[in-house]
């Protein structure tokens, strides 16, 4: 899309620095190196970021860069095994062979169980695949869930799917947990503003 959304104060969500960047003409032209069109971006990220605006409860919010969190959060990485699991696509091949013999015992409420988790380890082994038992105790969980999103996915449909998948994302879990916390966005925002002051201690 080439749509641009504001709230209601006027302020837009994209971070519009490549349009205020393309306004120059030596910039259009191709002109200036690389370093110089950096040091034009550092500028322009610098002014739309002293540009204030206010949401409807009165929140101060900048211009520039987006919408930026109130609560950050690192989301969860996978191992150099996990990537080897996904790159090799061992989830969606296993999944698939699983479905021929299986299907019919698939039902929405599907969860792994140890004997299948005992079977993908022994399918992976046969992609070349090495890990060692630490690496899989790490990664349990995660393993777990990827091969019930494959599964269900294969069965319901990706809708279905991803309300397994979700299970394992961190940041959406915590953000979650926090209505089940808080009974109002105020409540919400100021213990959001607790942690940037914390932060900065």
């Amino acid at each position: 899309t080439t749509a641009k959304y504001y709230i209601h104060s006027g302020r837009c969500i994209h971070r519009d620095i490549n349009d205020q960047l393309f306004k120059d003409e030596r910039v259009r032209n191709g002109e200036l190196s690389y370093e110089e069109i950096e040091d034009l971006r550092e500028e322009a990220e610098e002014e739309t970021f002293k540009e204030v605006f206010y949401t409807e409860k009165g929140r101060v919010v900048y211009g520039g860069g987006g919408i930026a969190p109130d609560i950050e959060l690192d989301q969860t990485r996978i191992t150099n095994f996990g990537v080897e699991l996904r790159r090799k696509n061992a989830f969606f091949n296993y999944s698939v062979d699983y479905m021929i013999e299986h299907e019919q015992e698939v039902e929405l409420d599907f969860t792994t169980y140890d004997k299948l988790i005992e079977d993908f380890l022994d399918y992976s082994k046969g992609l070349d695949i090495e890990f060692t038992d630490a690496e899989v105790d790490s990664s349990l969980s995660w393993i777990a869930n990827e091969l019930a999103y494959n599964i269900i996915s294969k069965k319901f449909g990706v809708i279905e799917g991803y309300k397994v998948l979700i299970r394992e994302d961190a940041q959406l879990q915590e953000a979650l947990g926090l209505f089940d916390r808080f009974a109002t966005l105020e409540e919400m925002f100021s213990y959001a503003e607790e942690l940037k002051l914390a932060k900065k201690e």
